[in-house]
């Protein structure tokens, strides 16, 4: 299974997010030249996270030829009710 497959969902078009795509492409290349590197990436639901990531870890994206491990985390109601 590929890094592209573990990330689960409709895939959507990758549409206004170059500039984010190439803030996360610093993280492989940076790794790459043998520095290491955590990226997390965060917001509201609905933004976009996922299908980012998904555009990082398509082939031939900056991820490619790596090894990426991801996880995710929903959110808690912590009401006291």
């Amino acid at each position: 299974m590929t890094n592209r497959e573990r990330v689960t969902g409709p895939s959507l078009p990758l549409v206004g997010r170059e500039a984010h795509l190439g803030t996360l492409a610093a993280g492989p290349a940076a790794a790459r030249a043998g520095q290491p590197q955590l990226i997390v990436l965060d917001g509201p639901a609905g933004v976009g996270k996922t299908s980012l990531l998904r555009a990082a870890l398509d082939g031939g994206g900056p991820c490619d030829g790596m090894t990426v491990l991801h996880g995710s985390c929903r959110a808690i109601d912590s009401g006291n009710g």
